[in-house]
């Protein structure tokens, strides 16, 4: 089984941001959502889950786009939250 990755907002409006998705692919339905409103809080649940799951998975690009633009606004160049 494989999942693809995906953050939910309004593109390109990255304030309305609502959470990290996981879809299985061989559903096409919602595995898995976090969803605190906080991109990197999301990000980190969503690493935890990946290490105490171990699947298969794609990462979409708004997910990347979301820790590049975040490592680019992040003003005290912390860029930890997003490894």
């Amino acid at each position: 089984m494989g999942f693809y990755v995906l953050c939910d907002y309004d593109e390109p409006d990255r304030d309305s941001y609502r959470g990290i998705v996981v879809i299985d692919t061989t559903t096409n339905q919602e595995a898995h959502r976090f969803n605190s409103g906080v991109f990197q809080q999301d990000y980190e649940a969503y690493q935890n889950w990946l290490k105490e799951t171990d699947p298969y998975f794609y990462e979409g690009e708004s997910v990347l786009n979301f820790i590049e633009e975040g490592q680019e606004h992040d003003a005290s160049g912390d860029t930890e939250l997003y490894t």
